[in-house]
């Protein structure tokens, strides 16, 4: 059954909140007309750097891809709207939480799911046209790789991060110490470079599926991967994870 993209009685709030809605309801359920409605036409998502401009890249590098490929379940909270009196553009910021899956194995106990937090920042303006809200742009920087107000990682050297196709008997953490081996346990990483707050560039390896990002290569540390804490399955090392320093420190929120 498709979902009306336009509800009735909304407050100007409500409806800039309901773009959120549409847009990960449309996700969760595939349904790409009611995601488009809350997209303007040269609209602007970026995802753990990976920008995508314009309905069409939109629909390549995110909707067609996790629609067809998993079974998401998104939910949002602490959604904050600035927004004047009879304008028609706002900035709202969110909390995402969404649980990903393969299809069919989201009622299948024991069976791998992947659960993501993240905060959204979004630019959305009115619709002449129709009266909705939509996205114009989705953007911001360590901030946008961890979709956080700031990231946790762990620097290890390159040859303790294995990919599939180095893989070897250990799972994705072997070693009770902190020297861990890392395993890309499924799926070969897709890669990108960008160039990193430090001026030189970093190269990042994403999930194939989503754009979740698995770990980076800077060029400012040769020879070492830093993977993204928050990506591995092993809990009880990550108990065991304390930080150890805190680096841009004068571009920490608050």
């Amino acid at each position: 059954m498709a979902l009306p993209a336009s509800l009735p009685s909304l407050t100007e709030r409500e409806a800039i909140t309901d773009t959120l809605y549409r847009a990960i309801v449309g996700i969760d359920t595939a349904d790409k007309a009611l995601f488009d409605s809350a997209l303007a036409d040269d609209g602007r998502i970026e995802i753990s750097g990976h920008v995508m401009e314009g309905r069409e890249a939109i629909h390549a590098g995110m909707f067609d891809f996790i629609s067809t490929k998993l079974t998401t379940t998104h939910f949002l909270s602490n959604i904050r709207i600035d927004v004047k009196p009879g304008a028609t553009t706002a900035k709202v910021t969110a909390q995402s939480l969404a649980q990903h899956c393969r299809p069919g194995d989201g009622t299948q106990p024991g069976a791998a799911k992947f659960l993501a937090g993240g905060m959204y920042f979004v630019d959305v303006a009115k619709d002449e046209k129709d009266g909705l809200w939509k996205v114009i742009c989705h953007c911001k920087d360590c901030h946008k790789v961890f979709s956080l107000t700031g990231g946790v990682s762990i620097v290890v050297p390159a040859d303790k991060v294995y990919l599939p196709h180095h893989r070897t008997p250990s799972s994705a953490l072997a070693d009770s110490s902190l020297d861990p081996k890392l395993q890309v346990i499924s799926g070969t990483p897709k890669r990108f470079t960008r160039k990193g707050t430090s001026g030189k560039n970093v190269t990042y390896f994403s999930c194939p599926i989503c754009p979740t990002v698995l770990f980076n290569e800077p060029e400012a540390r040769p020879g070492m991967r830093v993977p993204n804490i928050g990506t591995l399955d092993d809990c009880e090392f990550l108990e065991r994870c304390k930080p150890g320093a805190e680096i841009y420190a004068k571009d920490r929120v608050g």
